[in-house]
């Protein structure tokens, strides 16, 4: 026969037992939910950094085919506005002796 006390023991242990349980299938359940968030999350960046490697290459590109590119002549244009002031330059200047 089992006195009181001893029965009493095991039924403590027991409920400890079961809240350390439960405690530990909390914990797991926590850390498998933060695991999951960090892959999402690092999923998510790796996703954006990919995509904004791919944009600067094609910039890249872009770039490197336009220097390639002959540029056209450039044409010199002369405004009124420039042949005026060359005129009156002209006339202020002291004629050479």
């Amino acid at each position: 026969m089992t006195s009181k006390p001893d029965e009493q023991q095991r039924a403590v242990r027991f409920a400890s037992k079961q809240d350390r349980e439960r405690d530990a299938a909390a914990a797991m359940q926590e850390y498998q939910a933060e695991k999951a968030a960090v892959l999402a999350k690092t999923a998510k960046l790796r996703a954006a950094r990919l995509a904004g490697e791919s944009a600067n290459q094609i910039v890249d590109r872009a770039a490197s085919a336009k220097k390639d590119q002959p540029s056209p002549p450039k044409i010199a244009r002369k405004t009124p506005r420039a042949a005026a002031k060359r005129a009156v330059a002209n006339k202020t200047k002291s004629p050479k002796r």
